[in-house]
């Protein structure tokens, strides 16, 4: 787009000001009416289909939903996004009531502390990246460490790997 090879391309903003920041390129964004036609908006924390991570999901999804009552959740947001894009639209809501009866109907105790492997490539600004003293940073990441501090039944480990390795890796259980 920039060398005008093409004319327009689908991005997302976050996508966009990483590309503009690293690139030093002159392209400019015009917001997409109806986007969520095109594109649902959202992010989604990818599980094995199995019953310790049911658990996993299970405390992470309460960890979140205590981040976004206290703020943090915003917080976080706004500094990686300079806005709070954290607010739950009604189907979201309705979609979460459904989830919470399936939650509460599967919960599980346990006492024992897991180690949680999450597999990341470190490759995509703001969300996860390596900064210039080479340490795994971005909103994702941040938000992974909340839950760490948080919940004291998880310790979350990093593992890296190229961005199509993630699928099979949680496919293959090598990530939790």
């Amino acid at each position: 787009v920039a060398s005008g090879r093409y004319d327009m391309t689908i991005y997302s903003t976050t996508y966009l000001q990483d590309v503009i920041e690293t690139f030093g390129l002159d392209l400019v964004g015009h917001p997409i009416e109806n986007e969520d036609e095109i594109q649902p908006p959202g992010a989604y924390f990818l599980y094995n289909k199995n019953p310790k991570s049911l658990e996993l999901r299970n405390a992470i999804d309460q960890a979140v939903e205590r981040l976004r009552e206290e703020g943090t959740l915003a917080e976080i947001s706004e500094q990686h996004f300079g806005q709070d894009d954290t607010e739950l639209t009604e189907e979201m809501i309705e979609k979460n009531e459904m989830i919470d009866q399936e939650v509460l109907s599967q919960m599980g105790e346990t006492e024992e502390v897991r180690q949680v492997v999450v597999g990341t490539s470190g490759q995509t600004n703001p969300l996860n990246y390596f900064d210039d003293d080479n340490n795994l940073v971005g909103l994702e990441i941040d938000i992974l460490e909340e839950m760490n501090r948080r919940l004291d039944t998880i310790d979350i480990n990093y593992e890296i790997t190229e961005f199509a390795s993630l699928f099979a890796g949680l496919d293959s259980g090598k990530f939790d």
